[in-house]
């Protein structure tokens, strides 16, 4: 991946960007044990890139002098710490501040200054417990963006669901309204019915009694006859 960036850049030489994907090659020779191709890539660096910024200045010159402690060169690993760890103190980078301090210090240890080497060792101590902080506020900081985030779908899927509880009770409410109204429109129709059958029983009653009464006025007429 940073060959193909450094190849993607190749186009624009004095670009940063170039040189900070050179470096990080650079320091994966290194962290391999690869220190030839390494250092040729650190040295490629700074001379080819004369305004290089402090940060990649100070991460280039951590680079050779741990190249250097490797080779059996204290001093001159030293020496280039010290100049890293000037420039990261510009900079205020606690990251660089720590990586040319765990430098000094085992520069110093091997050729003998434990003094110092004890005072670089708790200077980096220092830096790299407020990198462990820094981490750890950046792992709660997100922790906490995906907690709010985990409420916030939470709560969505609470509403959503209480949104759904409500139409149907709102469905339900309607059909059972709905029902309720069918059946006092068919008891309407029912007694309405029932009542307009008894006034026509009670109409055929009187006419029966109407009939029957001319009945019997006709057969005393036929006796008188």
């Amino acid at each position: 991946v940073l060959e193909k960036g450094i190849q993607f850049l190749k186009s624009y030489p004095e670009l940063m960007m170039r040189a900070m994907l050179l470096n990080r090659k650079a320091q994966v020779y290194l962290d391999l044990g690869q220190l030839d191709q390494a250092k040729e890539i650190f040295l490629d660096v700074l001379a080819k890139f004369p305004r290089l910024r402090n940060w990649e200045k100070s991460f280039t010159n951590t680079g050779l002098g741990w190249i250097a402690l490797k080779e059996g060169q204290a001093q001159k690993a030293l020496d280039l710490g010290l100049e890293a760890y000037q420039t990261a103190r510009q900079l205020g980078a606690y990251w660089d501040k720590e990586r040319a301090t765990r430098l000094i210090s085992e520069a110093h240890e091997q050729l003998g200054h434990y003094a110092e080497a004890l005072e670089f060792a708790r200077l980096n101590k220092g830096y790299a417990d407020s990198l462990y902080d820094e981490n750890k506020n950046s792992e709660i900081s997100y922790l906490q963006l995906q907690l709010t985030d985990a409420e916030r779908k939470t709560f969505e899927q609470t509403a959503l669901a209480k949104e759904q509880e409500a139409n149907l009770s709102k469905k339900t409410t309607y059909g059972l309204s709905f029902t309720l109204l069918a059946l006092l429109i068919a008891l309407f129709i029912y007694r309405k019915g029932l009542k307009e059958k008894e006034q026509l029983n009670a109409l055929l009653l009187e006419k029966q009694k109407k009939i029957l009464e001319q009945n019997e006025k006709l057969q005393v007429i036929n006796k008188e006859k």
